[in-house]
């Protein structure tokens, strides 16, 4: 077991926050908005399924009840707008353009991109 002054020697500053890590904790801890946290456990799938068929469930026994998958429209990439796209919707509207409008518009534009 190492000395106090062994482990003090051996420290390894956090690149963002500047705290004091030991070895073992910069390799067993990750960074959150900042801070040094444990890492959240990976998450076991409800159900496997083979074939057709349950291979593996880790569901209460007796569960009754509906299971979802995510929606496919959270499993989308959002699409932004060009620069070229946003002058056409500015080009577009008729004068005088109000920064609200301009705004509607534009949030108009994305709906019809991402829906």
């Amino acid at each position: 077991m190492q000395s106090k002054e062994e482990t003090v020697k051996n420290l390894i500053n956090c690149g963002t926050c500047g705290y004091p890590l030991t070895p073992e904790e910069r390799t067993t801890l990750v960074e959150k908005d900042g801070v040094m946290v444990k890492p959240a456990p990976a998450q076991e799938p409800a159900l496997v399924i083979y074939q057709g068929e349950i291979a593996k469930s880790n569901l209460p026994k007796g569960f009754t009840g509906m299971l979802y998958t995510t929606p496919p429209a959270a499993q989308r990439r959002w699409v932004g707008l060009t620069p070229e796209e946003i002058d056409a919707v500015y080009r577009d509207m008729p004068p005088p353009v109000q920064h609200w409008q301009l705004a509607r518009a534009l949030e108009a534009k994305l709906k019809e991109k991402n829906t």
